[in-house]
């Protein structure tokens, strides 16, 4: 017996078509993806749109971000995981990829149980990979900084050009080498300060923020200002009680080195 004509009920297609952009002359301008109607609940899940890995390391970078969850949600949709793949893939020795993108989420926020932010994770993850690793390590140290200190942590220092965020993180290299000196001994206690060494450096950080959003007349006072403020924060950590002189000495010349930062590319 022949059985024709099965299966032709009509059902509703759950999802509404994004407006397609035309071709600009002879280049075409990239369409959006379908999105979900699910994006009304909070869930942004893209049709036809799942990042693919080039390889199993990348695939495990993408599984890894699509578990994290945030309020019983995903937390990096397809999106983001794409950004920060193409981010990762800055990182020249393929296989370190994978360890790269867990040290960013080593770095705690003060609500236990919670990861921090994804901006900030995002910024993260931009200012490290393809780095050597004492750099960044170097810059995780001060992202664990921002994130308990500053409104919107990273922000300056990620908007910064490269070149002088390639000079600064010379400066948080050192900075990261006094919390090694501090735990060289057990004999005497450990420095207890290096929250104060991290807030002189964001002056430098948020300095160039600042300067971007003055007319001449104030920059020039914010600069004066903030010279005599630097000045005496490095007469500060001089007069300072050490636990020792090795710690002594790299925290002068660390402090040393952002006053001197400061004249030669700010003031």
């Amino acid at each position: 017996m022949e059985i024709n004509n099965l299966c032709k009920t009509s059902y509703p297609v759950y999802y509404a078509k994004a407006q397609k952009q035309t071709c600009a002359g002879s280049v075409c301008q990239p369409q959006n993806i379908d999105v979900s109607l699910y994006n009304s609940k909070g869930v942004r899940i893209p049709f036809c749109g799942l990042v693919k890995g080039a390889d199993f390391i990348e695939e495990n970078c993408i599984n890894f971000l699509r578990k994290i969850r945030e309020n019983r949600c995903r937390k990096f949709d397809e999106y983001d995981i794409k950004e920060m793949l193409e981010t990762l893939r800055k990182e020249k020795n393929s296989s370190d990829r994978e360890s790269v993108l867990k040290e960013v989420f080593c770095i705690e926020s003060e609500d236990f149980g919670k990861t921090p932010p994804k901006d900030f994770l995002k910024r993260a993850l931009r200012l490290t990979a393809g780095r050597p690793e004492d750099e960044r390590f170097a810059i995780l140290e001060f992202a664990q900084h921002e994130l308990n200190n500053a409104t919107k942590p990273l922000e300056a220092f990620a908007a910064l050009p490269v070149e002088k965020q390639d000079k600064l993180v010379k400066i948080l290299k050192d900075i990261n080498k006094i919390d090694d000196a501090t735990f060289s001994t057990m004999d005497e206690p450990p420095y207890q300060n290096i929250d104060s060494v991290y807030d002189f450096f964001r002056v430098l950080v948020y300095a160039e923020d600042d300067l971007a959003k003055l007319s001449k007349a104030e920059a020039n006072t914010y600069k004066v200002d903030t010279y005599h403020l630097i000045k005496d924060d490095l007469e500060f950590f001089k007069k300072q009680n050490y636990p020792n002189e090795n710690i002594k000495k790299k925290v002068n010349t660390v402090t040393q080195n952002i006053y001197n930062y400061f004249m030669e590319n700010i003031l």
